[in-house]
């Protein structure tokens, strides 16, 4: 096996430890602070760490301490799948990636659906390693947030899961607003799509423009619209609470 270089090292390294400084980075794989710094902000540039700020320098400079991002992560365990074997201990050292579901691994755990969880991770990640490797850019948070939407609000899960859900107030009021909010969005589909197509088959286009104008004047397309938002706020405000955690 070729041996990793810096930026392989370095995340291989905060995968086993996260938030460390620039400085503790290069002591503990014995690479100069100049080669760390290089490799820092390449891994940043690409998406695969995120930091926070921890202190200030002698100068008053900011320091910061790195992680993984969920991309990172995804990488990480994309490449060398052995990493799965561990989970327990990357789900302990990473909550602050999905708070949701690292954060409340031990529950998953005690309701034996956490084998169920890995294998939907194993799908989704490496959905997220391949695309990284795309360039695609993506919001740790918001990524964040599909991943745990499509593991904790399916159309159908085991019955440990569901068991999980119910127990936990914070799983439950957000699988709660994430089914309301899907048939909401579901219904404004559908009714969207009926009026293109009558558009469309009567050859009026300006027909889609009055309707939508109607549509936005209506008192319950309002009251749905503003109950999306509504919706998306509460989980917003669900996801910082834990991010900040």
């Amino acid at each position: 096996m070729r041996p990793l270089k810096a930026p392989g090292r370095i995340v291989e390294a905060l995968l086993d430890q996260p938030w460390l400084n620039k400085y503790q980075i290069a002591r503990k794989l014995g690479l100069s602070y100049s080669r760390t710094h290089e490799a820092i902000a390449r891994l940043e540039k690409n998406g695969f760490l995120v930091s926070r700020e921890i202190g200030k320098s002698k100068a008053g400079l900011p320091v910061k301490a790195y992680a993984l991002s969920l991309a990172g992560l995804s990488a990480a365990l994309f490449y060398d799948p052995a990493r799965w074997k561990k989970i327990d201990e990357i789900a302990e050292k990473n909550k602050h990636l999905l708070p949701m579901i690292f954060g409340k691994w031990d529950l998953f755990k005690k309701h034996r659906c956490d084998e169920y969880i890995v294998l939907r991770l194993k799908n989704i990640l490496k959905s997220v390693a391949v695309s990284s490797d795309q360039g695609e850019p993506f919001s740790n948070q918001h990524l964040a947030k599909v991943v745990q939407e499509e593991i904790l609000a399916p159309e159908s899960a085991p019955k440990g899961l569901i068991l999980a859900i119910i127990s936990d107030p914070e799983l439950k009021r957000y699988s709660e607003l994430t089914h309301e909010r899907r048939l909401l969005m579901a219904r404004h589909l559908s009714e969207s799509m009926e009026k293109g197509l009558e558009a469309i088959k009567s050859g009026n286009p300006d027909l889609l423009i009055r309707e939508r104008e109607t549509r936005l004047k209506n008192g319950s397309f309002r009251s749905r619209l503003d109950r999306l938002k509504e919706i998306e706020r509460e989980i917003d405000k669900l996801f910082a609470m834990k991010f900040q955690s």
